[in-house]
């Protein structure tokens, strides 16, 4: 099945608390100044500068900035009153999406068996450009993955992870770009989207190295599918746990009928002797 890109972690505003906060805004002169000349100079060098201006202005108010900024729209800002300043900093939320953008945070999850400390392994992750992707499934193809992937950025190459016993794909892998930038977006961009019809993760990884690209789990897979209670048919039904319970329920459940039918076998040819 063709990836299916569904941007993700963007600012999701109402469109009827939009509509308030734009009526809002054209009631204030000044406000409204300033709203139409950050729309005006949007995606320019200019525009991140006066982003964070308006920010601080938000943060501060009452003309905190001193004497003045680098911009002449900002300082209509000071001198007013705070109302003003939390209402600008509500619009750079509306306006600038990537405001709250998360892309190069980094998550609380820490790979536990990291080799090396645990402020190397946070420098590495801060300056990583591997990806960690999980919740594939068993049946998706190394190709599938750098398409998808490759709409971000420029991919350096692309580690499926294998089932450590069987040596197949178990539902991970690693995705490594060129650069930091190109890293982000596929965070930005991919995580949360569908792939073979299941809804992949992403997360940032500290760097590939040999070996890791093997399940951990006690049967060759990911550990997570070993406690998995679900059936799963993209991961290969049950747990391998619970799938060897079945087997063996089922064994012996075949093993009694069959000793059921030759007993039965036996008495008969037994009554038809007599």
């Amino acid at each position: 099945m063709a990836p299916e890109i569904e941007p993700t972690n963007r600012v999701s505003v109402s469109k009827v608390n939009h509509e308030v906060l734009m009526e809002e805004t054209r009631r204030i002169p000044v406000v409204a100044d300033i709203v139409g000349q950050f729309r005006n100079i949007g995606g320019s060098p200019m525009a991140e500068q006066f982003k964070n201006e308006l920010t601080i202005a938000g943060q501060l108010g009452r003309g905190s900035l001193g004497n003045g900024t680098s911009n002449p729209h900002m300082d209509m800002l000071l001198g007013t009153d705070e109302k003003i300043c939390d209402l600008m900093h509500k619009l750079i939320m509306v306006l600038d999406p990537k405001s709250k953008d998360k892309a190069g945070e980094l998550s609380s999850y820490r790979d536990m068996r990291f080799d090396g400390t645990l402020p190397e392994q946070e420098r590495q992750l801060a300056q990583s450009t591997t990806l960690y992707i999980g919740n594939l499934a068993y049946c998706t193809s190394e190709e599938q993955v750098w398409e998808l992937f490759h709409r971000a950025g420029d991919v350096r190459r692309v580690i499926m992870g294998l089932d450590r016993f069987h040596k197949k794909p178990c539902g991970f892998c690693f995705v490594e770009y060129y650069t930091r930038e190109d890293a982000e977006n596929a965070l930005r961009y991919i995580s949360g989207t569908r792939l073979d019809d299941r809804l992949i993760r992403c997360d940032w990884d500290a760097g590939f190295k040999e070996g890791r690209q093997y399940g951990r789990g006690k049967h060759g897979g990911q550990v997570r599918d070993e406690y998995r209670q679900n059936f799963d048919a993209g991961r290969g039904g049950w747990n391998k746990t619970i799938q060897k319970r079945n087997d063996q329920f089922t064994q012996r459940r075949h093993q009694n009928l069959t000793s059921a039918v030759a007993r039965s076998i036996g008495c008969f040819n037994k009554s038809s002797i007599t």
